[in-house]
């Protein structure tokens, strides 16, 4: 995602006073739209509502670099999800996007903490919404998580971008002696760009965050690529998704394809097409998503976003998400929004 112009901490004289290669920065987002959708669960009609995070997920935090000399750094970022029609926290933690402290160097950077999976990184370079609240989250939560107790290791070497993350603790419930697969997550991600073209692939593996489902299992890979001609940009992808709990295996698999295009300096158009299919049965999902950006400035836009979604079968994929319809309901949702970045 893009991160705007960023205001330093009224603090950051003071840490450089005191540490002469030290920086802070304060940064945000703030988004909120209104919304109309039809056809929700349990045949309860349509429904009007103020939706934070309609373009990009409102945010606040803080991240800070410290150089250690010889190239090295320390890091350390904590961002929290904020809602501004409540002012709560939309993760339920304080620090519930990032909280992690590392070190960069030109080999790489190793992090430890509350971080985001590789399986999101991905989904922020190959979906044409942008993990929009019409995107590509929309239609597999996995591809908005993050992971407690986390070490990750990113590194970009010529071409190539690499991933890696393990968790001793995914979900955060806590580690259990004795038993190594309880809430165990481990993921990689390989990307190669050159010139207008990129490539990419991710695989995840996750266990039962307790004693009694360290058995169950959901495996993720997806590979999808991107191409930059003039001012479009084109996006194909495919997701498969396989999971094993309670020894019933099930598998569903996702395509999607789209198109931004920027009309000129201040008008931007992203269109994405999404098409899930539920393995042996004849449950599949069809969802259509849109969304015109004017920008006012660098920092500030207004937009407007529309999806459809059309499910057949027991498929219940509505435009905010799995289980935001009734099963086999088509459903339609309208969004007129503002972003600002600070």
């Amino acid at each position: 995602m893009k991160r705007g112009s960023l205001l330093t901490l009224p603090l950051m004289g003071i840490a450089c006073a005191a540490h002469a290669q030290s920086s802070v920065t304060l940064y945000g987002v703030l988004d909120d739209a209104l919304q109309y959708v039809n056809a929700q669960p349990k045949k309860a009609g349509s429904l009007t509502n103020l939706i934070q995070g309609g373009e990009r997920p409102s945010r606040f935090g803080v991240t800070g670099t410290e150089n250690l000399g010889d190239g090295v750094q320390a890091i350390f970022r904590l961002e929290a999800g904020i809602d501004p029609n409540s002012g709560t926290s939309t993760q339920g933690v304080l620090w519930g996007r990032y909280a992690y402290v590392g070190l960069a160097s030109r080999y790489g950077t190793l992090m430890l903490g509350r971080n985001a999976t590789p399986l999101y990184d991905f989904a922020r370079l190959y979906d044409p919404e942008h993990v929009y609240n019409y995107g590509i989250v929309k239609q597999d939560a996995a591809f908005n998580d993050r992971a407690d107790n986390a070490v990750k290791y990113t590194g970009q070497f010529g071409p190539f971008y690499t991933a890696l993350l393990y968790s001793t603790s995914y979900s955060g419930a806590g580690e259990v002696a004795g038993q190594p697969k309880v809430g165990r997550a481990a993921s990689a991600q390989i990307d190669y760009a050159s010139g207008p073209f990129e490539m990419g692939a991710v695989a995840e593996q996750i266990f039962g965050s307790t004693v009694q489902t360290q058995n169950d299992r959901y495996r993720y890979l997806s590979i999808a690529a991107n191409y930059k001609l003039g001012q479009a940009q084109a996006f194909l992808g495919f997701k498969n998704a396989n999971a094993n709990v309670s020894g019933r295996p099930t598998v569903n698999t996702l395509w999607w394809t789209g198109v931004n295009y920027s009309l000129s300096p201040v008008w931007k158009i992203n269109d994405a097409v999404y098409y899930t299919d539920y393995s042996g049965t004849s449950s599949n999902s069809l969802t259509f998503a849109a969304t015109v950006d004017y920008y006012l400035s660098k920092a500030t836009n207004l937009y407007v976003s529309a999806s459809y979604a059309r499910n057949n079968g027991l498929a219940n994929i509505g435009v905010n998400g799995l289980g935001t319809t009734d099963p086999g309901t088509n459903q339609t949702g309208v969004m007129v929004g503002i972003s600002h970045l600070f």
